[in-house]
């Protein structure tokens, strides 16, 4: 894993950002895989603008030692897929708690805007509950002026690790969208 890379996109890169072009997310399709081990309902509704959503899941069972596959693609033209500009394992539970001090405005702003439009928990246990999220925006002073326009697709897993090294896959969802 790139850690310079992942520093300067998180940490130095927002620092130089002084005059903003403010632009907006459109959302394009969702499409989401659960383990009713873990979640009985996850409902996922666009808005007719397409410039948000309302996301409901149920939890059936208090979840923790949550991991994260995240990724991000790039649509590509020529070959008609998207192409993956970065994909990371990370263990959410300690991500979520480290956020409180670690100096990573980038991704500080991103979980905050995230957890703003629910009752989502900002750390780990999720207890079994149902969860919202109702008009959430992607804020347009979080989007980096650095990512150019085009459309994207992102990509999450969630899971927990096994004694034995496998996963067991929580959710795992595709968000396809558009950056204006």
């Amino acid at each position: 894993m790139n850690y310079k890379l992942i520093y300067i996109v998180l940490v130095i890169l927002p620092l130089y950002e002084t005059k903003r072009k403010l632009r907006s997310v459109y959302f394009i399709d969702t499409k989401s895989d659960i383990n009713e081990k873990y979640i009985k309902n996850l409902e996922i509704d666009i808005s007719p603008k397409r410039d948000s959503m309302k996301i409901l899941i149920e939890i059936v069972q208090d979840i923790s030692d949550v991991w994260a596959t995240v990724g991000v693609g790039r649509w590509q033209t020529s070959t008609k897929n998207f192409r993956s500009m970065f994909s990371y394992h990370i263990d959410l539970c300690d991500t979520l708690l480290r956020l409180k001090t670690a100096q990573l405005p980038l991704l500080n702003k991103w979980i905050t805007n995230f957890l703003k439009y629910g009752n989502i928990s900002s750390q780990c246990p999720f207890y079994k509950s149902v969860y919202y999220l109702n008009n959430l925006k992607v804020d347009k002073d979080s989007i980096p002026e650095f990512v150019p326009a085009g459309k994207y697709q992102t990509y999450l897993s969630l899971y927990r690790k096994n004694k034995d090294g496998s996963k067991d896959v929580i959710n795992s969802s595709y968000m396809t969208f558009e950056l204006k």
